[in-house]
């Protein structure tokens, strides 16, 4: 489940998790593995960032005007950062 959009900056990305994770609670949705942001841009920028909020989950949900729900391809590489707090 995600939504994507060009946000302002990089700290903005809490704007997306604030419209998908509230419906997600709603939906009682069973979550399938840690949250993710994927960045489109091929590079950093310091305004206007594509960026899409994502959550794993599992089972049906209800359509949303917003959120998407789908599947990602898979990839041979990625770069990948864990970020704890």
């Amino acid at each position: 489940a995600s939504v994507r959009a060009i946000i302002p900056n990089y700290p903005s990305v809490c704007q997306l998790w604030n419209r998908v994770c509230p419906w997600l609670m709603e939906q009682k949705a069973q979550f399938a593995g840690p949250a993710l942001a994927i960045y489109y841009d091929t590079e950093y920028k310091e305004a206007d960032v594509d960026v899409e909020a994502a959550v794993p989950v599992q089972g049906d949900l209800s359509e949303h005007p917003e959120i998407n729900i789908r599947e990602l391809p898979a990839i041979a590489q990625a770069a990948c950062l864990i970020h704890l707090g």
